[in-house]
């Protein structure tokens, strides 16, 4: 609890207030203080003010700017603040503006228009010998600071206020009565604060939002209120709450409770300083408090240091918990919400570690971040904490692949934060989530449902491991502040949908679900795959590299060493470039129909090795590098799944017993039964080998579809959730752009007399060559001769829909 020093206020407000020298102005201010307002100065103390409409905002007196820190104008008659005793105003002026006479040391009295409206934040602030002041019928709002800090004995408000502002009429020291008007809305915080002899003041029923510690450091209204049990301001209002007893019933009727309540009050009398000060801290005898049904509002933090405390009974009007309230109530162990409550706030009951039961109204529709953290409660759960209308609080179990049972709406934050799900399917009922909700180390993969609308800000901020999100058709709105900036992710939806613009304004990349399947690029190995085996009987022992590959890793300041340790990145890394049309075998060797028909020439066991050296210290070793095992066993299945629909095999990486690192390539699943490692398995992923030409079962990775646990029986490979994910080393890829991170210039490297299909004569395989080919099957177009034979690819002689087709393929 804070404790505040009144003279240590006083000083503060004479070393802000009493040392304003005069501005000594190149040139006379102007007489504008409005669009359609002027000034003047009488000689004699007496400020002027004519016109209509509003004043201008002016800046701080002690800082030149307004509370934005942006440069505004200077205060006209600021120069004359010793000057000024008495401000007029002719016409019609509706608001004074913003520090307009902030300062005025020798101000006494000011003649308010009867057209005012509005007065200003700080407006007569620190005008230490204004004491006479009338405000007129009509005056709508008393902004911050506005009276703060002037020699007013006494202030009525007229009916017509509404709002009076932060600390609008507080440090007032000669300030003994404040008359509020039936009719005001609201007060804010500290408003009649730091007034020390002020004891008449009642706040009327008509207030809706009253702020916190309204009277701070009012003595003789503490001193007036000693002997009461409850400490009222106006009929509704219960700012403290002085009776002994530990068991506490707030009386009905109270509306509105100031958010330290429930502290103990001393008035202190400091001899050093000669003056007496209010010093506030926690009670620590309240056992149990009961607040009304008239109680509708409540304020944050009302019960967070009663450290005794151990039950709390809220009324039925309550509608909203808010933040706070209850944390660090460690003894807390009864608590009663009404029905009807709607919302419990962040942190609510964070901390109460004695609290083991607790029932949620069914009408509860939000439950803030962290609300229970810490209670027995929240600890106990079942590992689907389900309450309210629909509200997801927690996931405890231990389940990878999730979906949520229908009638869930809503998850809160930090739902899945300790879980290892992989994969979350909503249901048809979820409709939101709070910022934050799928924060998570594993979270890989979210299922949105048909029939959500919207995805509010911050849904995703915290998911960083999303590698695809679809989005319904039935979401129109989506916040761009959903997500991280740095967050790289696929977006799938239908073209033209609000997915595709959100993708588009989010630089993601984005997928037309309607779109046609693409080639199955499932591969076949005995023709797609090297006829050779990574070994040194076809390397060698020595590292083979041409000084043009040579050259281009050093522009990725790369060095291999003279030693040959194996090409099996390489290899594996030229196989998925093939087959995803990066480059043609016919670009090797005009003859080549695939990799299989290329013998290991110096120049193919170059380019190979070239690649194994970006793949193994490059690019590979930094592609998705925060995935869990689990999050890569899941990628690798959701991979090869979409092989054949036009998917690219990929590329996987792992230790060898948990020592050197080996690639193979994935292209497709199969379904069986099989016996490895002590384990059955009833999926597997089959793979390319480079070091195993032919290929067997105990290289294909075998893997179980839920709790991702995987094996490669071949290299002894096996993770579950019983092994060390810091022991195991797997990633897979397959992404040309990181595969081919240095493009490979396969032209410069390899020159064949005539490549074909190479219709345009480019030296590659593109979709110019087709187009080519198609207009001279349909006789739109002429080939040279030259041209037809390159197109020629079947070699009979002429131009069919058969060489299109072959054409066709190998761009696939």
């Amino acid at each position: 609890m804070k404790i505040l020093n009144t003279a240590v206020s006083v000083l503060l407000a004479f070393s802000l207030c009493s040392v304003r020298l005069p501005v000594q102005a190149a040139e006379r201010p102007t007489d504008q203080c409005g669009d359609h307002a002027v000034w003047s100065f009488d000689g004699r103390g007496k400020l002027t003010v004519s016109g209509s409409g509003d004043l201008w905002d002016f800046g701080s007196s002690m800082t030149g700017t307004d509370p934005g820190n942006q440069l505004v104008r200077e205060v006209p008659w600021g120069y004359l603040c010793t000057d000024i005793r008495q401000v007029c105003f002719e016409g019609d002026i509706t608001g004074i503006g913003r520090n307009a006479f902030e300062g005025m040391l020798s101000l006494e009295t000011v003649q308010l228009p009867a057209t005012l409206k509005t007065i200003g934040e700080g407006a007569f602030f620190c005008c230490n010998a204004l004491s006479d002041i009338a405000l007129p019928d009509g005056l709508t709002e008393i902004a911050s600071y506005a009276l703060s800090r002037t020699a007013l004995t006494d202030i009525t408000l007229p009916d017509s206020v509404r709002t009076l502002g932060v600390r609008a009429l507080s440090d007032n020291a000669s300030l003994t009565a404040i008359r509020l008007n039936d009719g005001l809305l609201e007060i804010g915080d500290c408003c009649f604060s730091s007034c020390p002899v002020l004891t008449d003041i009642k706040v009327p029923d008509s207030v809706e939002r009253i702020g916190s510690m309204l009277m701070e450091d009012d003595i003789a209204w503490y001193r007036q209120q000693q002997n009461k049990e409850f400490a009222m301001l106006g009929d509704s209002f219960l700012y403290r709450c002085f009776t002994p007893d530990s068991e506490i019933v707030i009386p009905e009727g109270v509306r509105h409770i100031d958010g330290c309540c429930f502290s103990v009050v001393d008035i202190i009398y400091d001899e050093n300083i000669r003056t007496e000060f209010i010093y506030e801290y926690a009670r620590s005898d309240i056992r149990s408090v009961t607040l009304p049904d008239s109680l509708t509002e409540l304020p944050a933090y009302l019960f967070s240091g009663c450290a005794a405390l151990q039950s709390v009974h809220f009324g039925a009007g309550v509608r909203t918990i808010p933040p706070n309230i209850c944390s660090g109530c460690r003894k807390l162990e009864s608590v009663t919400l009404p029905d009807g409550l709607l919302t419990i706030s962040a942190e609510a009951f964070s901390g109460c570690r004695s609290l083991y039961q607790l029932r949620i109204p069914d009408t509860v529709q939000s439950i803030g971040a962290d609300a229970f953290r810490g209670t027995a409660w929240l600890e106990s759960a079942d590992e689907l904490l389900i309450c309210g209308d629909g509200v997801l609080v927690q996931y405890a179990g231990d389940r990878n692949i999730l979906t949520l049972p229908e009638g869930v709406r809503t998850v809160c934050t930090h739902a899945f934060l300790l879980s290892k799900v992989v994969s979350l399917t909503l249901p048809d009922s979820f409709r939101t989530a709070d910022p934050d909700a799928f924060e998570s180390s594993y979270l890989t993969e979210i299922i949105l449902n048909d029939g959500l609308t919207e995805i509010p800000a911050g849904t995703f901020r915290q998911t960083l491991h999303l590698s695809e999100l679809r989005i319904p058709e039935s979401v129109t709105e989506i916040s761009p502040d959903c997500i991280q900036s740095f967050m790289h992710f696929t977006v799938t939806g239908t073209a033209g949908s609000a997915a595709e613009r959100f993708a588009e304004q989010a630089g993601l990349q984005f997928t037309d679900e309607n779109r046609p399947a693409g080639p199955d690029r499932t591969l076949r190995p005995e023709k797609d795959c090297w006829s050779f085996r990574n070994s040194t009987d076809v390397f060698g022992t020595q590292m083979l590299i041409s000084d043009e590959d040579n050259a281009l890793l050093d522009t990725a300041s790369l060095a291999p060493g003279a030693q040959w340790d194996g090409a099996c990145f390489g290899m594996c890394a030229t196989v998925i470039l093939a087959k995803s049309g990066v480059f043609s075998p016919r670009q090797i060797d005009s003859r080549a129909k695939s990799l299989h028909d290329l013998a290991p020439t110096f120049a193919v066991k170059s380019m190979i090795n070239c690649f194994h050296c970006l793949q193994q210290t490059e690019a590979f070793r930094n592609y998705l590098s925060l995935d869990y095992v689990p999050q890569t066993v899941f990628r690798m299945i959701r991979t090869a799944q979409q092989i054949p629909k036009g998917a690219p095999p990929f590329m996987i990486c792992f230790n060898i017993e948990q020592k050197n690192r080996h690639a193979i390539v994935g292209y497709g699943i199969e379904h069986g039964s099989w016996n490895y490692m002590n384990r059955s398995w009833s999926e597997r992923i089959l793979t390319y080998d480079p070091n195993a030409a032919g290929g067997s079962d105990e290289v294909c990775v075998y893997y179980d579809p839920e709790e991702f646990a995987v094996c490669i029986p071949q290299y002894g490979f096996f993770w579950d959730s019983t092994v060390s994910e810091a022991s195991v080393y797997l990633k897979i890829c397959n992404d040309t752009d990181v595969l081919n991170c240095l493009p490979y210039p396969f032209a410069e490297r390899f020159q064949s007399a005539m490549l074909p299909g190479d219709v345009n004569g480019d030296g590659s395989l593109n979709a110019g060559d087709v187009t080519l080919l198609l207009d001279a099957l349909l006789c739109k177009s002429v080939l040279p001769d030259d041209a037809a034979a390159r197109a020629d690819i079947t070699g009979d002689g002429r131009l069919t829909a058969a060489d299109l087709a072959v054409l066709k393929q190998s761009l696939l």
